[in-house]
């Protein structure tokens, strides 16, 4: 409930171990890139028109990843992937964290709030404004949150095969899309964006 109200609060303009290990995470731009193609594909969910708009009016189309790209421009959309590519604005967490631009990052059990909005809202407004200044965290803070988010995922996929109660404040949907956020930040396998697993 909290997801869909920040989403609707904000609309769209009408018109662990390998820390250290820096050359082994994306860029600070890629980074950026990504925020922008996960905001478009999140508000795309809830208004395609709104999102087409948005992108064509920033030029966003080469940030988005094959996938996004289909999903946005698709004539019809099947529910469950409407659903599903909603929840991408939790990714925006672990990348917006990364690039600094969010001071702490929520914790598993914790959607991007309405606290987040004026910063979201200021990137509809203006995405150029998050190309500027770009610096990611250390290596060593990155590893750290990726390897949580590793452990975290874990633990919700070991309660699932042994059929016991996911444990208390741990979000399945939102750790998934931290996890995948996290492991493409530092080149897990090297895969895209559309590639990269969650294994644990």
């Amino acid at each position: 409930m909290r997801r869909r109200s920040l989403i609707l609060s904000l609309g769209l303009m009408p018109i662990a171990s390998r820390a250290g290990q820096q050359s082994d995470l994306r860029t600070p731009a890629e980074v950026a890139q990504r925020v922008l193609a996960l905001m478009a594909v999140s508000f795309a969910a809830k208004d395609l028109v709104g999102a087409r708009a948005w992108v064509k009016k920033h030029a966003l189309e080469a940030v988005l990843s094959p996938k996004e790209r289909g999903f946005i421009q698709a004539a019809t959309r099947d529910h469950k992937q409407v659903v599903q590519l909603s929840w991408r604005i939790e990714g925006t967490a672990p990348l917006l964290w990364a690039l600094g631009r969010i001071s702490k990052m929520p914790s598993f059990s914790e959607q991007l709030s309405l606290d987040h909005g004026p910063l979201l809202r200021s990137i509809i407004d203006d995405p150029a404004l998050l190309m500027r200044s770009l610096k990611l965290r250390s290596s060593d803070e990155i590893w750290s949150a990726q390897a949580q988010a590793l452990s975290a995922h874990w633990k919700i996929r070991d309660a699932s095969l042994n059929r016991r109660p996911i444990p208390f404040g741990l979000d399945p949907d939102l750790i998934t899309e931290r996890h995948h956020a996290l492991n493409w930040l530092v080149r897990d396998g090297a895969k895209e964006w559309d590639d990269v697993e969650t294994n644990t």
